[in-house]
């Protein structure tokens, strides 16, 4: 049943009118162009008004409030957290882990760097919770989500399947939703390095010194996501960036709640919602600790296409306060060495180099068919008039595991050579037009024109 064509009222409401499924589309309408809005917002933080509401709701926990710490991005927010944490370490701890680190090395194990990472992030976390005392997630997002009305129970049934079918299917929020976890992918990679890089320096065993300074250069190095990727994913749940609280999801989850309490016409948590309202459009990333409350700024630039992916050409995609940031196009994150150069002058060659699967795929758009058919050499199967095929076995599709084949066509007119996928298997360069133009004999296309 279409959204539209559900024609009913809400019943079993105390409320003054009777409410249409129209009504509550509108609704849902304005709610969303709002919170994805404010989802997205790079307006400066009132930080007095932030720290009023923050202290409200561990006031609301059972809890004093906290110290506030405040940094211009999540990246110097983890770099001052890495530095406290490793500097807590008692110096027994540093020498059994030093011992740990030689062990691995003098083995000679299979997977040493894997081995390493794990045991130098589950100390670190155990420290990091001493530090910070209880995180307080887990009650926040409690806290949070008891903003939702309790009248539920009284809403149509069939209006609350269709308000839920019209969030799980919505484009931009998913797109909002996907923004949060590359950047937490990226945290993770950075502040990785970041803890060997300090540990480094405390860490006094020439021996592991060194290796330490190796496992760093390995994982700076521009093909380096062959193994920080994997190691950031496998050591996450020892990172922090699972404790940040989110503003832009905090956003997303307002909508339905705001809906959800517009049907219920309740004053319900009043107060207690108007506080967190204020405080996650006033907030950028923040970790509730029991002791410290640590609160990045908002980007001051966020740059996304008409569906919310993050985007943007030749320059930083994401800026936080302090530079720092993320390079992108069309939604997929890109390292420093394409994202600072325009598409139009990206080049074929880096195809042959790059081993990274969606990197690819991005920079097979981003090129395009045509310049790589001038760019790249490839092996010529078959040429019918103005039209050839063209096959790159240097270039390996990640679906089907062939090499990418192309029909190059050189207009007679210009010059100008335009170029369409075709499927590996063809070999014949007439047979390969017949298939673009739905099945015309190219014969038949001359005779027509």
């Amino acid at each position: 049943m279409a959204w539209f064509d559900f024609k009913t009222t809400i019943s079993g409401l105390n409320s003054p009118k009777q409410i249409t499924v129209d009504d509550v589309n509108s609704k849902l309408i304005s709610l969303e162009e709002k919170w994805q809005q404010e989802a997205l917002s790079t307006q400066p933080i009132n930080f007095p008004v932030l720290e009023s509401n923050l202290s409200k709701v561990y006031q609301n926990l059972g809890h004093n409030s906290p110290q506030f710490i405040y940094f211009s991005s999540p990246y110097q927010l983890g770099e001052y957290l890495i530095k406290l944490v490793i500097e807590s370490f008692s110096q027994e701890n540093l020498q059994l882990l030093t011992r740990k680190i030689l062990f691995h090395l003098q083995a000679g194990e299979k997977g040493l760097l894997k081995e390493i990472t794990k045991e130098v992030t589950i100390v670190f976390y155990h420290y990091l919770n001493f530090v910070l005392g209880d995180n307080l997630k887990g009650k926040f997002r409690a806290d949070f989500e008891s903003n939702k009305n309790t009248k539920l129970a009284d809403i149509d049934l069939n209006l609350k399947v269709l308000i839920e079918k019209r969030r799980s299917h919505h484009k931009k929020q998913d797109n909002i939703k996907q923004l949060v976890r590359q950047i937490k992918i990226k945290l993770n990679e950075y502040f990785l390095v970041f803890i060997f890089q300090y540990l480094g320096k405390k860490i006094k065993n020439k021996i592991v010194k060194e290796a330490l300074k190796k496992i760093v250069n390995i994982l700076h190095q521009s093909n380096a996501n062959q193994h920080l990727s994997p190691l950031a994913d496998e050591s996450g749940k020892n990172l922090f960036t699972k404790d940040f609280l989110t503003p832009e999801l905090l956003c997303l989850k307002a909508i339905k709640f705001e809906c959800y309490n517009y049907l219920c016409q309740s004053v319900n948590h009043e107060k207690r919602w108007e506080s967190w309202q204020k405080l996650i459009t006033n907030s950028g990333w923040f970790i509730a600790g029991e002791k410290f409350c640590l609160i990045s700024d908002k980007p001051r630039e966020i740059n996304v296409n008409k569906d919310y992916l993050l985007h943007k050409e030749g320059a930083l995609a994401l800026v936080y306060q302090d530079d720092q940031g993320l390079y992108a196009y069309e939604g997929v994150i890109l390292p420093p060495q394409y994202g600072q150069i325009k598409s139009e002058n990206w080049q074929g060659k880096w195809l042959l180099q790059e081993n990274n699967a969606e990197l690819r795929r991005v920079l097979i758009q981003g090129i395009g068919y045509d310049k790589l058919a001038t760019e790249l050499k490839a092996e010529e199967v078959d040429t019918w008039g103005e039209y050839t095929i063209l096959r790159f076995n240097d270039i390996i599709d990640d679906i089907d595991q062939q090499p990418i084949c192309l029909l190059k066509m050189i207009c007679p007119s210009t010059n100008f050579i335009h170029a369409l996928r075709i499927p590996p298997d063809f070999t014949s360069a007439r047979e390969a037009i017949r298939w673009i133009n739905w099945g015309i004999d190219p014969d038949d296309i001359i005779m027509a024109s």
